[in-house]
């Protein structure tokens, strides 16, 4: 591969925001934090192989915070305020789709881009539907909108007996749903890709490869564990891609 350096400039990457809600625990948010900078830390190592350097990219970790200044149920007034305005008290779950518009949304994103990080104690489902609509998941553990950010759910890995699992699948959800924040697997790409729910991910044995259920996310973490793969070759090529379009163009 050919080594590309840019012209005196660093490739524009955003900072990561990371905020949780009140139910999530200490053990769950540090995974969370801890995850991210892992995959941040490939994609800088992935970079340097071919020559490209790059900034460190923040990652402020807000946890569930809220702004004192602010009225109580004002918009953006904290943390509670994106569950309870994306929340369906009928069926009992943050509507994914609403969350991440109120994100989209935010005046932070607006003024100063960045990349966001949402961990919820709520079970989470992608878009609201009528009670028949059976033809759609009922529920998903994570929701993501490449480049702008993701929602987590870690409502049904609470479910898994072993703390060992609990953490291989939280970890592996970061890994798969911060991936595509990222934009991976890459646009451009045609081949190894598998398009599932409006999305795409990767058919290789890496983390970009699709797990919606908890069971199928415990399976594939076993998997990767055993054979030391985080990103496959063709997702590592993407990273690539990435950071040179980002050298190319602000984001």
């Amino acid at each position: 591969m050919a080594r590309w350096t840019p012209e005196g400039r660093e490739a524009p990457l955003k900072p990561v925001s990371v905020m949780w809600t009140q139910g999530v625990d200490h053990v769950e948010a540090q995974l969370v934090v801890s995850t991210v900078r892992e995959l941040l830390q490939l994609v800088y190592t992935i970079g340097n192989q071919v020559g490209l350097a790059l900034p460190t990219i923040t990652i402020r970790p807000f946890g569930t915070w809220y702004i004192p200044s602010v009225p109580e149920g004002t918009p953006y007034w904290g943390t509670r305020w994106y569950v309870d305005t994306s929340f369906d008290a009928a069926r009992q779950q943050v509507i994914g789709a609403r969350f991440l518009d109120l994100v989209r949304n935010e005046p932070w994103q607006k003024s100063s881009p960045h990349w966001d990080v949402a961990v919820i104690d709520w079970d989470l489902v992608d878009q609201a539907r009528a009670p028949a609509d059976e033809s759609r998941q009922p529920f998903v553990l994570g929701m993501t909108v490449p480049e702008l950010g993701t929602v987590l759910s870690v409502h049904r890995l609470r479910g898994l007996v072993r703390a060992e699992h609990r953490e291989l699948a939280l970890r592996r959800l970061v890994l798969q749903e911060f991936g595509q924040v990222l934009g991976l697997p890459s646009r451009s790409r045609q081949s190894g890709i598998e398009l599932a729910e409006g999305r795409r991910f990767c058919t290789n044995r890496c983390v970009l490869r699709p797990a919606t259920t908890v069971a199928q996310l415990v399976r594939v973490a076993e998997q990767e564990r055993s054979d030391s793969v985080m990103l496959c070759e063709q997702c590592r090529r993407d990273v690539v891609e990435m950071i040179l379009m980002r050298g190319r163009s602000p984001n």
